[in-house]
């Protein structure tokens, strides 16, 4: 549904906010944009994050020669340079107060000055925009302006973290290990497929630029025709003890859980809430005892005997 909406908006001159977590590819789906919209102009990308005023108006409006001390020579802006083709700023949600009211006007007059000329030149790129931060949060604190908001979100697209849409695993891990195969010049390697199950078990907080890291670190390690389990295994228990605020998480997912969970006047035996436990493993692992054990820590035979049980309950 995304990438139908993303060809829907693809021909028009209004911009486009993509917002999601970090890793979830907004870069890679305004390239997309781009790509679709087939504009002539090339598709130019900055990082708005930490850079001050000054030098941000300068890399975007361009300056004359002599307009400030050191300018030497003439330097054309990359508003010029995506001229009919489409600029990307990505983490729109760092931008500070002074450029906030410059990138405003440039969008509302689609007109910009160079620094150091009087001339007016006007802008025929395509905006698109990015961020990881909640906006709408910043514009409560005053941290970003409700004018530039409203002018950014015509075209919103919001890309969902990894950790809801775990049947991408499948496809992102096959086009992975294909390029690391084709970057390490190594032959392709067999995969397991009860590598989607387990990679289903973690929560990605680095989301598919996680993924791909781990993938091509193991098809960099692997030195047999099947990628090995056993290694990822391994890197991804490392990853859940080693993920920063993993306590944050734990006592943030007891919250949740106190608040969605209901017991009736009579509770539940311990007995039956692990059995429980084990049925929503075994089905977020789609069926894969070993995996199931490992993600709620206990033996494979326990998930095994308390299976039988649930097969012999009438219910």
């Amino acid at each position: 549904n995304l990438f139908k909406y993303a060809e829907a908006i693809a021909g028009t001159d209004v911009p486009v906010l993509i917002t999601g977590e970090t890793g979830t590819g907004k870069e890679l789906m305004a390239k997309a944009i781009h790509t679709l919209s087939g504009r002539s102009g090339k598709f130019i990308d900055i990082n708005v994050a930490s850079i001050d005023d000054a030098v941000l108006s300068d890399t975007l409006f361009g300056h004359l020669r002599g307009a400030y001390t050191g300018a030497d020579q003439s330097r054309k802006g990359l508003i010029e340079e995506a001229a009919l083709g489409t600029l990307f700023l990505d983490e729109i949600g760092d931008l500070k107060p002074e450029s906030q009211t410059r990138l405003l006007r440039l969008l509302q007059e689609k007109t910009f000055r160079p620094l150091g000329s009087d001339a007016i030149v006007s802008s025929s790129a395509r905006f698109v925009f990015a961020t990881n931060r909640d906006l709408k949060t910043l514009m409560k604190t005053g941290a970003f302006r409700n004018d530039l908001y409203y002018r950014l979100q015509a075209h919103e697209i919001t890309l969902p973290p990894l950790r809801e849409r775990l049947d991408d695993i499948k496809l992102l891990a096959h086009a992975f290990v294909d390029e690391a195969s084709r970057e390490f010049n190594k032959p392709r390697p067999h995969i397991n497929p009860e590598l989607f199950p387990l990679l289903s078990t973690y929560s990605w907080p680095g989301n598919i630029r996680e993924l791909k890291g781990l993938l091509f670190d193991a098809v960099s390690r692997n030195r047999t025709d099947t990628l090995s389990l056993a290694y990822l295994k391994t890197k991804l228990k490392e990853l859940r003890n080693e993920a920063p605020g993993r306590p944050d998480e734990i006592t943030s997912a007891m919250t949740a859980f106190d608040k969605s969970v209901r017991f009736s006047t009579t509770l539940p035996t311990a007995k039956e809430l692990e059995l429980m436990l084990i049925k929503e493993a075994f089905r977020r692992t789609n069926g894969n005892k070993t995996q199931a054990a490992d993600l709620i820590g206990v033996a494979r035979i326990t998930v095994i005997r308390r299976l039988n049980e649930l097969e012999k309950t009438p219910e």
